[in-house]
């Protein structure tokens, strides 16, 4: 089943385009932080550093240097950010992913909804009770890892969010000067999302994120494949958002 027809079937509260939606903002979800910090301390973070993608530098596609006319970088996008082999889709010493979902049989994780399969690691988590908070399909959890000195520069992942899914993030770990910075108009929104707190934000605007800290930022990254979690006033919102955080 193609994303197009998936997306006419899953429940929908908006059009799916850029400019309906905020560029992020964050939901009323109750979140046990220390759990969650307990969790992947105790339990997480041995799977991953078991991994032998953990300790080794890939070399990848610099973000500024990907396509930039969101035309035809969509089929080329997800491809520079995996490891075909592998399924952590580690990156490179500053920036690293690991994935909680595995590939449907016969795909390559080419897109974004071919990540729909649980590991088995990932049942009975606390993890799975909090993504069982959301109604919409749940697309490619995984871990982001962002260390010291992180920039990886300013880019768009995806021209709307009905071509792919909509960016959800759930703090674990992070520190001050960890920022993710939104651009339009020539305009830049800094965001710095808080530990326990889960966000949307919307990277079919330009955006970037910068770790000026001293510590590793970890976050749970996941993508939906609906907006009927949105609280309403959230949508066709964008221009009141800009007004509060253009500095």
């Amino acid at each position: 089943m193609t994303h197009n027809l998936l997306w006419e079937i899953v429940p929908q509260k908006g059009d799916g385009l850029k400019d309906s939606y905020p560029m992020f903002f964050d939901f009323n979800f109750k979140v046990d932080l220390k759990k969650l910090q307990d969790e992947y301390i105790n339990y997480w973070e041995p799977l991953v550093k078991k991994d032998p993608y953990y300790k080794r530098d890939i070399s990848y596609t610099p973000f500024f240097k990907r396509y930039t006319d969101q035309e035809d970088y969509h089929d080329n996008l997800l491809a520079d950010n995996f490891i075909p082999e592998s399924e952590t889709g580690f990156l490179n010493d500053k920036f690293r992913q690991y994935q909680l979902f595995t590939r449907r049989p016969g795909t390559k994780g080419k897109h974004l909804w071919d990540w729909t399969y649980p590991k088995d690691s990932f049942y009975g988590t606390y993890i799975e009770e909090l993504l069982n908070l959301f109604k919409s399909p749940v697309i490619r959890p995984r871990f982001s890892y962002a260390r010291p000195g992180c920039n990886p520069g300013y880019h768009i992942d995806y021209d709307n969010p009905k071509r792919y899914a909509f960016r959800i993030h759930l703090p674990i770990f992070t520190n001050d000067n960890m920022i993710m910075s939104f651009e339009n108009n020539s305009k830049i929104i800094d965001l710095h999302m808080k530990k326990g707190i889960f966000y949307f934000t919307n990277i079919s605007f330009n955006h970037n994120i910068f770790n000026g800290g001293n510590t590793e930022r970890i976050q749970l990254v996941f993508d939906l494949m609906s907006d009927i979690d949105f609280p309403d006033d959230q949508i066709l919102k964008w221009l009141y958002i800009l007004k509060l955080y253009i500095h």
